[in-house]
């Protein structure tokens, strides 16, 4: 598998969102003020210079080897990462 460019250099995603049953997406600010909504990621973790964002199995929230990368983030661009829920209200 490769790594697909979106329009924002800074946002690479590799897998599509799994499926809906995942409530969980997290708001990313970046560094030039702009927001990215990633839907369907449960969890995240600095690889190197970039922070990735994985599904994993609902219910587990331990990133292992079945977890699936659903998009990543250059981690210098990164200012704050918020989680929400579906409907996009913040979560503790």
């Amino acid at each position: 598998m490769t790594w697909t460019e979106t329009i924002d250099p800074a946002l690479q995603t590799l897998a599509p969102p799994p499926a809906a049953d995942h409530e969980i997406a997290h708001q990313v600010v970046l560094v030039d003020g702009s927001e990215r909504r990633i839907d369907g990621a449960d969890a995240y973790a600095q690889e190197g210079q970039m922070t990735t964002f994985f599904a994993t199995d609902r219910g587990r929230g331990v990133i292992d080897a079945w977890a699936v990368r659903v998009a990543s983030v250059r981690t210098a661009e990164i200012v704050m990462i918020r989680r929400l829920s579906r409907d996009g209200t913040s979560r503790p």
